[in-house]
């Protein structure tokens, strides 16, 4: 593995380059990562700093971190935050990296690998008893089997027996790795539906790994919310996930096939259906500016109307690219 010249900067330290082939299938970036981790707990000074390579920096980044001192168990919640121990309490962070007040009982995840098994030839997937693809991890490490996980969109996620971290695409591909250096604390990782996943240790404390997207930030009350299928800015219109959406401003939901249609209920009935300019309000017809599109098998709406429609006041901050919705 290519060595890098390090830029020093204040306990986070950082280097692109495009190394020899390792970690890498044929179909990714081998872009990576260098970052050196200081903890200020750490009884020795002088001792050696904590590093990690991250491979696929192309699509992903270390996007914050929380300097906790000995970051106990790790679990990701269905409503995408994470829950750690650190001196004797329960916290919670958001992908985002906020800090948020912990639930006494968060719903785990929900999303056990289908078809997926571990074996000493690694990650193996299986359709009609057939295996389809086999992952492998480089160096003949041994993928640890409790701590394979997926998140909504079907990426996979699991641990090796060095605590290097994965990632692929449902078809097996990997989309990035983040192999460990001079790390002699345990690591935990895990990831959540929207796709977002933490590390923690002792030696670094805990830190956010996330997909690179220009896709626009979503606020509802204040709040930014994670969903799996991001906003989405096509012909010059702001789309939105509309079950994520409508579900989280306590709207009940329903889908017709046959007419390819929705209904939204929470105080009055919309109706909207795919590729129609039309829509229903309360029983009244109004115009869209633009039709709600089938993307991937998930219904996308244009925000302002779904906002609207609702009776939720919806703001475009152009700017920072964000989106904030407002309950009365």
């Amino acid at each position: 593995m290519q060595t890098a010249r390090l830029l020093k900067l204040p306990s986070l330290l950082l280097v692109l380059l495009v190394p020899a082939a390792a970690y890498a299938a044929p179909e990714t970036s081998e872009t990576i990562r260098k970052l050196e981790f200081r903890s200020p707990h750490s009884a020795a000074v002088s001792a050696p700093a904590s590093a990690a390579t991250l491979w696929g920096a192309d699509q992903f980044d270390i996007v914050w971190r929380l300097l906790e001192q000995a970051p106990g168990q790790l679990i990701g919640s269905a409503d995408n935050k994470f829950y750690y121990q650190a001196a004797g309490r329960t916290n919670a962070v958001l992908p985002s990296g906020e800090k948020v007040p912990a639930s006494k009982s968060p719903s785990p995840k929900t999303d056990a690998p289908t078809g997926l098994k571990v074996t000493e030839n690694g990650v193996v997937k299986e359709e009609n008893g057939k295996i389809t693809w086999t992952y492998k991890p480089d160096g003949n490490r041994r993928v640890l089997p409790d701590t394979l996980q997926t998140d909504a969109g079907n990426h996979i996620y699991f641990q090796d027996d060095a605590s290097n971290w994965y990632s692929l695409t449902e078809t097996g591909r990997q989309r990035y790795v983040l192999e460990w250096e001079r790390i002699r604390d345990k690591v935990q990782c895990t990831a959540v539906p929207s796709g977002d996943a933490v590390c923690a240790s002792p030696a670094f404390g805990l830190i956010g790994i996330r997909e690179k997207t220009k896709a626009p930030r979503l606020y509802i009350d204040g709040k930014e919310q994670f969903f799996s299928q991001r906003p989405e800015v096509i012909d010059g219109a702001t789309y939105v996930p509309l079950r994520a959406i409508a579900e989280s401003l306590g709207a009940d939901i329903g889908w017709d096939p046959d007419s390819a249609e929705v209904t939204i209920r929470k105080g009055k009935t919309v109706r909207i259906a795919i590729g129609s300019a039309e829509a229903s309000i309360g029983g009244k017809r109004t115009e869209l500016s633009h039709p709600p599109l089938l993307l991937d098998g998930t219904t996308f709406v244009p925000l302002r109307f779904i906002g609207e429609a609702l009776g939720e006041k919806v703001i475009w901050e152009e700017a920072t690219r964000t989106i904030q919705i407002a309950s009365p």
